[in-house]
């Protein structure tokens, strides 16, 4: 696995806008998942990037303690969190492992991802969570990552 030999974290800038606003911003790029590779693998994956989820969720929460009501904090980044409903490379992955009765369970928690993802930054819908890429692709994630055809 590539990405684990970088260490991730969390880019904070605390910015003034206008003379009277603050804009909290933070930057991430979580653990990637890696389907097709064996079952331990692939699931320390969503382990590794749920961690950072909580810990990034942690340090936001420390840095606005005293956030007025009127700033705005932007979390960006790349998630690694894949929101599609049809998730190509997860069936797949589940196809090649049908034959270990143990696997559905978690392969339905990762593929339920996304909500999971936005439970865990939204504190449950305590905060306000707004996700500019899918209101701006119509309610769908986009793809962000090499699941994608080409039908020319």
């Amino acid at each position: 696995m590539s990405d684990a030999l970088s260490k991730k974290g969390v880019l904070y800038a605390k910015i003034l806008v206008g003379g009277n606003r603050v804009l909290h911003l933070f930057n991430t790029h979580t653990q990637a998942s890696y389907y097709g590779t064996n079952l331990e693998n692939f699931v320390s994956t969503f382990e590794t990037r749920y961690e950072q989820l909580r810990l990034a969720r942690k340090f936001i929460e420390e840095k606005t303690a005293n956030a007025h009501e009127n700033d705005l904090i932007i979390f960006a980044g790349d998630f690694n969190a894949n929101g599609q409903k049809e998730n190509r490379k997860a069936k797949a992955f589940r196809e090649q492992l049908t034959h270990r009765p143990d696997c559905d369970a978690i392969l339905d928690e990762l593929e339920n991802e996304y909500k999971t993802m936005y439970n865990l930054l939204s504190k449950n819908g305590e905060d306000k969570l707004v996700d500019c890429a899918r209101i701006a692709n119509k309610g769908e994630s986009p793809i962000t990552y090499a699941d994608v055809v080409a039908d020319f």
